[in-house]
């Protein structure tokens, strides 16, 4: 076992196939805790991860779009305060 650096999960643990053979319920115990990399020749080729990030990474957000006469108020307060912000920023500049 060893720590490998990975763009998505900052350090995780890897291990080879080889060692997936010998101790495989290591190998799972520790992927039921975190992300676990499995490599051959030196490379990553498997990341094992708990079902729960699994589905966090692979469910879709869906945008929403709405008319101005349909906003939802907590939208409508929050683009109303965010432009109003903007115009007192841009007449600061402007002075």
């Amino acid at each position: 076992m060893y720590f490998t650096q990975n763009i998505y999960f900052a350090y995780m643990k890897s291990f080879t196939f080889s060692d997936l053979a010998r101790a495989t319920g290591k190998v799972l115990d520790e992927a039921m805790k975190s992300p676990v990399a499995l490599t051959k020749h030196g490379e990553e080729r498997l990341v094992l991860v708990p079902a729960e990030t699994f589905q966090r990474l692979t469910e879709r957000h869906q945008a929403k779009a709405y008319s101005v006469d349909d906003l939802p108020p907590e939208i409508d307060r929050e683009l109303t305060a965010a432009l109003k912000q903007a115009t007192e920023e841009l007449s600061e500049d402007g002075q």
